[in-house]
């Protein structure tokens, strides 16, 4: 049964066209633009994330448009405000009050040293180093965190336009801190020990179309200064100080994931959070089925 689901779905999104429907054709208007590494957070049902400063205002534009085509679902929480979803408790597993203190210290030492190796000597400076999102990417996952795919679909962001390097605005920027300051309220404990989100939901079977942004961190780390070993030729007519900053937040950001981990892991072991492979890591733009 659940193969024969899989067939369908994939030859209906095949009959569908996904290079050629509206939600492409919006990606291909937007323009090329950046997004800043923020702080490490630990979501509700323990989760642990990378949250960004924000949405920047190019993609925050797609996201509306996308939202008022007919029959989009309704956007989920998870993905008003942008993140990465690193790692998640394995089953069976629940963090206690004290268990989540020390997390929530690790995430505040580490988040520290993030933003001094991208340049932001400030709690929030757009100048500092940032990912360029050039392709956004529709993704037919059978699993929720990527790491299984039926079919992805990766469009260009628009190379004629220049580089959109409006700063994320303080409203948008505003509602990231809301949800970060939550972390420090004395009744979160209750979110992060809640039941749900385990290893199971993100791993085991399931169905869905997403949009998202792709890190790819190894591949970015492989840009060589002289562009010889390009990620792509849309990558490549960037501006070299944009194509330098983002090799520069690709190495600071690779180094603070693998740092972070190793925190974790030394504080607590190995078998309390299952971690999502380098390969499957993105940001979330917001979900269109499942």
């Amino acid at each position: 049964m659940f193969k024969s689901t899989i067939e369908r779905m994939t030859e209906s999104a095949s009959k569908n066209h996904l290079s050629e429907g509206p939600v492409d054709l919006f990606c291909r208007l937007t323009p090329r633009c950046i997004i800043h590494p923020f702080r490490f957070f630990v979501s509700w049902q323990g989760v642990l994330t990378l949250a960004y400063s924000g949405f920047p205002p190019a993609i925050l534009d797609l996201k509306h448009r996308i939202a008022s085509l007919p029959g989009i679902p309704q956007e989920y929480n998870g993905s008003k405000w942008p993140k990465t979803s690193l790692a998640c408790l394995r089953d069976n597993c629940r963090l206690t009050p004290e268990m989540y203190k020390k997390l929530n210290d690790i995430c505040k030492e580490e988040s520290k040293s993030l933003l001094i190796s991208l340049g932001n000597y400030q709690e929030f400076d757009s100048n500092g180093d940032g990912l360029v999102l050039d392709s956004l990417s529709s993704v037919f996952y059978e699993c929720r965190c990527l790491e299984r795919r039926l079919l992805t679909h990766v469009t260009p962001l628009d190379s004629s336009l220049p580089l959109d390097e409006r700063p994320v605005s303080e409203e948008e920027h505003a509602n990231l801190l809301r949800v970060i300051s939550s972390a420090d309220e004395p009744d979160y404990w209750f979110h992060v020990s809640r039941d749900g989100s385990r290893e199971a939901h993100y791993k085991g079977s399931a169905l869905g179309l997403t949009l998202v942004h792709e890190l790819r961190l190894p591949e970015r780390m492989m840009l060589s200064k002289d562009g010889l070993e390009a990620k792509s030729t849309l990558f490549q007519s960037l501006p070299k100080s944009v194509r330098d900053s983002d090799l520069r937040a690709a190495v600071a950001l690779s180094s603070a994931l693998q740092s972070f981990r190793q925190q974790v892991e030394t504080e607590f072991g190995s078998s309390l959070y299952t971690w999502f492979t380098h390969e499957s890591l993105h940001v979330t733009v917001r979900s269109l089925m499942g």
